[in-house]
């Protein structure tokens, strides 16, 4: 039951998760003035969807997961 719960978790994050926060996500090793710099770079629109899609799916998975173990089915 708990596992079930957080895979709905997961994808309420994924859902939810700011576009700001998907900077950490694509860290570059950038070369800057003669220095090596560790910058984040803006997140594609694709990364971006792929991240609702992702979340959506885990939501769905983890309500149907859910439903089923009320029912007595899982």
């Amino acid at each position: 039951m708990f596992g079930i719960i957080l895979v709905i978790a997961v994808g309420g994050l994924n859902v939810t998760i700011p576009r700001k926060l998907l900077f950490l996500s694509s860290l570059m090793l950038r070369y800057k003035n003669g220095n090596f710099t560790i910058a984040p770079e803006e997140p594609s629109l694709f990364m971006v969807i792929m991240y609702r899609i992702l979340g959506s799916f885990f939501i769905a998975i983890g309500v149907f997961l859910f439903v089923m173990r009320l029912k007595g089915l899982f």
